[in-house]
């Protein structure tokens, strides 16, 4: 055992040597010899003093700067390659809510658009759904607020109808009361990049629902049992600002 213990331990004062001290040193050296000001920061000097740095602060107006992190699928998708927001569903960031949309890059059909069911917002079209489900309506209840994903054949067959498809050069922006089901389409020929502004009631996002009621449609508040603060008057809050 000694005997390949000790080659080891030397491998690995050698090698942690090299590349924790050596390596460093040098490197180091060289950037102060040939581009010092940049090795140390590109600072900017006032009376003496290092007051900021050049690599602050950047202007930049790239769309592709706001990229933060790769597509749920990679490289592109197409509807068996969907999932996640991909997929309809339905939103409950609060009592109240809808949400600005602003396309930042040009989408047609195969961009990536958002997609809606027109009417699944609609209390009174949700409640008719329930009282004519096969099922009865503990089991529509189920499948329209307990499951999270939809799949697209049943959420057509349920609502009659496919989803819209909202398109549009860059700078399009549109307002939608997504407690009603929708999906962001996956982009099949390029990337797609939108903005997302969140406007609700409350001040946190994602504030619970009422325990042991239905989701409170949009205008329906009054004579709910929801916090007078909440209910009486409205309050506007910006609560999430966000790009997908």
């Amino acid at each position: 055992m000694l005997k390949h213990l000790r080659p080891a331990l030397v491998s690995l004062a050698l090698f942690t040597a090299l590349t924790g001290l050596v390596y460093p040193l040098v490197v180091t050296g060289i950037a102060q010899v040939l581009f010092p000001r940049q090795a140390n920061g590109s600072l900017i000097m006032k009376d003496g003093k290092a007051v900021g740095s050049e690599l602050i602060g950047q202007p930049f107006d790239d769309p592709k700067s706001f990229w933060g992190r790769p597509s749920a699928t990679s490289p592109f998708a197409d509807n068996a390659g969907a999932k996640d927001a991909q997929l309809y569903h339905r939103d409950g960031d609060d009592y109240r809510f809808c949400k600005l949309f602003v396309q930042l890059t040009d989408v047609d059909e195969d961009g990536g658009p958002h997609t809606f069911v027109e009417g699944s917002h609609d209390w009174n079209t949700v409640r008719a759904l329930r009282e004519k489900w096969s099922g009865g309506p503990v089991e529509f209840n189920e499948w329209y607020f307990g499951t999270l994903r939809k799949a697209d054949d049943k959420v057509e067959r349920v609502f009659g109808r496919k989803g819209v498809k909202l398109t549009g050069p860059a700078g399009t922006r549109f307002l939608v009361d997504t407690s009603g089901i929708h999906k962001g389409t996956p982009p099949v020929k390029a990337d797609r990049l939108m903005a997302q502004v969140l406007y609700g009631v409350t001040p946190h996002a994602q504030a619970p629902l009422l325990a042991g009621r239905f989701p409170i449609p949009a205008g329906s508040l009054k004579g709910a049992r929801v916090p007078k603060r909440v209910a009486d008057p409205p309050f506007d809050y910006v609560t999430w600002l966000f790009l997908t």
